[in-house]
C-alpha cells in the first residue's frame, strides 16, 4: 500500500469502526508482523496463499473475535509472543535529546509497521546495508538492546506518531 502502511489503515478504520474486524492477508509469515497487528486491534495473519479451507476458518475465527496466525500458532504461544515484547521495557517517550533523525522517524515508523530490512530498503530506495546501519543508529540512540526491544519500541513509537 503506497500511501498508508496496513497497521496506520487499521488504526483509522478502528478509530471509525471500533467494531471492525481485520485480518491481514501477506506474502510474510508472521514473526515480525504479530506483535503490531496485535496490538493495533488485528485479529490475525494469513498467508497470500492459504491451505484449502484456511481463509474460511480464519475468517469464521476472526467473526467470534477470535486471533488467528495460522496453524503454526495456538492461543498460548501467541499470548507468549505478546507477552516477549510487552515485557521488553521500552517505551517511545519524546526527549529532546534523543530525536530521531527524519531516516530513523521512517524507518522507525515501517519497523512499528513489522517490515523487515529488505522490504524497509525497498520502500525507501536504499540498500539493506544502509537499513542495517540505521537501525544498529536507532538501538544504540535508545539503548535497545536486542531486536525484540527494537520491534516493541518501534511499535509504541507507531502508535505514538499515528492519530
Amino acid at each position: 500500500m503506497p500511501q498508508l502502511t496496513g497497521i496506520e489503515a487499521l488504526k483509522q478504520l478502528k478509530s471509525k469502526y471500533p467494531d471492525i474486524k481485520v485480518l491481514f492477508v501477506s506474502v510474510y509469515g508472521p514473526d515480525q508482523y504479530l506483535y503490531p497487528i496485535v496490538k493495533a486491534g488485528g485479529l490475525g495473519l494469513l498467508d497470500k496463499s492459504p491451505a484449502r479451507g484456511e481463509l474460511l476458518y480464519a475468517i469464521n475465527e476472526a467473526m467470534e473475535g477470535r486471533q488467528y496466525f495460522g496453524p503454526q500458532y495456538n492461543n498460548e504461544q501467541v499470548a507468549a509472543i505478546i507477552d516477549q515484547y510487552d515485557a521488553a521495557p521500552v517505551t517511545y517517550k519524546p526527549d529532546p535529546s534523543k530525536i530521531p533523525t527524519d531516516i530513523e522517524d521512517k524507518i522507525l515508523l515501517l519497523i512499528g509497521d513489522g517490515l523487515t530490512s529488505q522490504e524497509i530498503a525497498d520502500k525507501l530506495s536504499r540498500s539493506r546495508r544502509t537499513i542495517d546501519t540505521h537501525r544498529q543508529d536507532i538501538m544504540r540512540k535508545f539503548e535497545l538492546a536486542n531486536l525484540n526491544k527494537l520491534i516493541a519500541f518501534a511499535a509504541r513509537y507507531l502508535f505514538y506518531k499515528t492519530p
